[in-house]
């Protein structure tokens, strides 16, 4: 495992948290997926926490502390320094779900449908909830693939979640008592968002629902068309969601009204939860394999970068880049103007179907390999970046070593190409310092006497030159 040239769909964690701020999935009850903080690459291991069941639980952080649930049925607190665990409490069923927290208490949900609150300091518990069983599938459907419950969205004192059992239920933070249900007609493992008096959730029904947050009360429904498994995001207005019909959808927040729908080519499925930023709405997709930027405003596609391996795990955006990890184990961060690779790496043994969490210090990385790893992080290189004319004058193919390379300009930045390989992000300094830090590859340049520029990487202790074979045929996507 190379840690210098690996990368990972990644949260973020929030300043102090506060009743106000709860630590949760999708960093917040609209479920943007947009953390504080710059953007950061990962150094070494900085340690490791081996469960007997894989990770597909985001942790929550908070006061030095990660809590993370496993298919072992332990939930578990560790030191966010050193992987230390302060407490672990036995839940008696698999916990593929992310917690919250909020006013000292962690709210987890496992596999039995049961919704627990512990307390953040100790584990002791404070308050239990049951729901029922797990619906049958319906003739005709298919619920393979189910690999996450709902996880718990706290706002305004209130715990919104999702059951198995199909509902949708508003239970007290303090005591966990039922506000109320609402019954859909079949599981409920998405996380609801909550947004402006209403509570948003999709249903293995194929239908989103928009409740009334403080009475449940049904404001409309929308049918997808397909199993809902992927949790809604809200933002300006717009409900932004993926569907098992092979589709994503943006629907009017007040009203349900369709405002676009935007297919995938080959039918694949959509499990992620959006992200939204930048304009742009960032999913994942199953069987096609790539991640994709599409207009917040009319659903076009702006980017779609193809990485080899399902895209499962939610991704989250942070310092100007996109985090994804896939079902391969490798992981990635790419650019979000333009979808080039600004860092990928090997993060884990087995599939990582969950986001990251990050702090100032590590990069929390859970997988199917049944761990937790923390890597050390570093800041993104470079310096004062280089003009326009600098990099078009870079732009071509040239012959590196053994490789033949491409620079090409793709909205205003410089793409690094090489066969085989997603188009990566090439860092350009003022002062002549090129960076690839997906690839790991170090570079200058310097203009010759006659006003030309001259192009070396560093490839392990050898500098070597780049032979320009043809300038860029044009100015790139």
């Amino acid at each position: 495992m190379n840690p210098t040239c690996l990368f990972a769909a990644l949260v973020l964690a929030p300043g102090p948290l506060t009743a106000q701020a709860p630590a949760q999935y999708r960093l917040g009850p609209d479920h943007l997926g947009v953390a504080a903080g710059p953007a950061r690459l990962p150094g070494p291991v900085a340690w490791t926490v081996t469960t007997q069941g894989k990770v597909r639980s985001t942790p929550a952080l908070t006061g030095g502390l990660a809590c993370f649930g496993s298919d072992d049925g332990r939930f578990r607190a560790v030191d966010l320094k050193d992987g230390r665990e302060v407490w672990s409490v036995d839940l008696g069923a698999p916990i593929p779900c992310s917690p919250a927290i909020a006013e000292g208490r962690v709210i987890v949900q496992a596999r039995d449908n049961v919704v627990r609150a512990l307390e953040v300091a100790t584990g002791r518990p404070l308050w239990t909830f049951a729901g029922g069983p797990d619906l049958p599938p319906r003739p005709g459907d298919f619920l393979g693939w189910d690999f996450w419950v709902s996880s718990p969205c706290v706002a305004g004192g209130v715990v919104y979640v999702g059951s198995g059992d199909g509902h949708i239920r508003a239970l007290d933070l303090a005591t966990g008592k039922l506000r109320w249900a609402f019954a859909t007609a079949q599981r409920v493992r998405t996380s609801p968002a909550v947004k402006d008096g209403l509570v948003y959730a999709g249903s293995f029904d194929g239908r989103v629902y928009a409740l009334d947050a403080a009475t449940g009360q049904e404001r409309w429904r929308f049918d997808t068309g397909g199993g809902l498994q992927a949790s809604p995001a809200v933002w300006e207005g717009t409900v932004y969601v993926g569907s098992r019909s092979a589709a994503v959808f943006a629907l009017d927040a007040q009203t349900g009204a369709l405002r676009w729908r935007t297919p995938r080519p080959n039918g694949s499925w959509v499990l992620t939860a959006p992200a939204i930023a930048g304009g742009k709405v960032l999913v994942g997709s199953s069987d096609e394999q790539f991640l994709q930027a599409l207009d917040a405003k009319t659903g076009q596609e702006r980017w779609r970068t193809a990485l080899r391996y399902r895209v499962l795990g939610a991704p989250v955006v942070a310092g100007g880049l996109v985090y994804a990890g896939t079902e391969g184990a490798y992981s990635y961060a790419l650019d979000l103007e333009t979808g080039l690779v600004a860092g990928a790496f090997y993060a884990a043994e087995g599939p990582v179907n969950a986001s990251l969490a990050l702090d100032a210090d590590r990069i929390l990385v859970p997988s199917d390999d049944n761990r937790l790893a923390a890597y050390a992080t570093a800041p993104l290189p470079g310096g004062p970046p280089a003009d326009a004319a600098l990099l078009r004058a870079l732009a071509g193919t040239y012959q590196l070593g053994r490789r033949t390379i491409t620079l090409a300009l793709r909205e205003g930045r410089l793409a690094f190409q090489r066969d085989g390989f997603p188009a990566e992000l090439c860092q350009v300094a003022a002062d002549g310092r090129l960076d690839v830090p997906a690839s790991g590859l170090q570079g200058t340049f310097t203009r010759d006497p006659q006003g030309g520029l001259r192009l070396a990487f560093r490839l392990g202790e050898r500098e070597v030159p780049a032979t320009r074979l043809e300038a860029c045929p044009g100015p790139g996507r």
